[in-house]
C-alpha cells in the first residue's frame, strides 16, 4: 500500500495531479482543493476529504478519476459520523473512470454539488 498525504497552500487554487502508479491511498488536507489521479492501483484508491468540521464549512474539494484503465477512486470521510450526500448518504462515494465530483463542507457533512462524466478528447 503506498499512502501521500497531500498539503496544498493557504490560498487560491490549487490542483494536485496525483500520477505515479501504485498509489492507492490519497489524504487531503484543508488547504487543498482540487485531486486528480491518473493512475490509481488496480485494486482501487482512496481520497479521505478533510475534516468537515465548522471551522472547513463552505470549503469545496474536486476530485477526478482519469484513470486510463477502468480502476475506481473511493471518496471517503475522515469518520463514519461524517457523511457525503447527494450522489450516496454514506461515509464513501466511488468515482469510476472519466468522472468528477465536487464536494463542500456545510461543517457537518460533505455534499456532493457536482458529478459528471469527463470529456475525453
Amino acid at each position: 500500500m503506498s499512502q501521500v498525504s497531500l498539503n496544498g497552500p493557504p490560498y487560491g487554487v490549487n490542483t494536485i495531479v496525483v500520477q505515479a502508479a501504485g498509489v492507492d491511498a490519497v489524504t487531503v488536507d484543508t488547504n487543498l482543493q482540487s485531486v486528480q489521479m491518473t493512475a490509481p492501483d488496480a485494486a482501487g484508491a482512496t481520497v479521505t476529504l478533510p475534516d468537515a468540521a465548522a471551522s472547513n464549512a463552505g470549503q469545496s474539494v474536486i476530485v477526478s478519476n482519469k484513470a486510463a484503465a477502468g480502476n475506481a477512486v473511493t471518496v471517503g470521510t475522515v469518520g463514519a459520523a461524517q457523511n457525503i450526500i447527494g450522489v450516496t448518504s454514506a461515509v464513501t462515494q466511488t468515482l469510476v473512470q472519466n468522472r468528477t465530483s465536487m464536494y463542500v463542507s456545510d461543517g457537518t457533512h460533505w455534499y456532493v454539488v457536482y458529478y459528471a462524466a469527463i470529456a475525453t478528447p
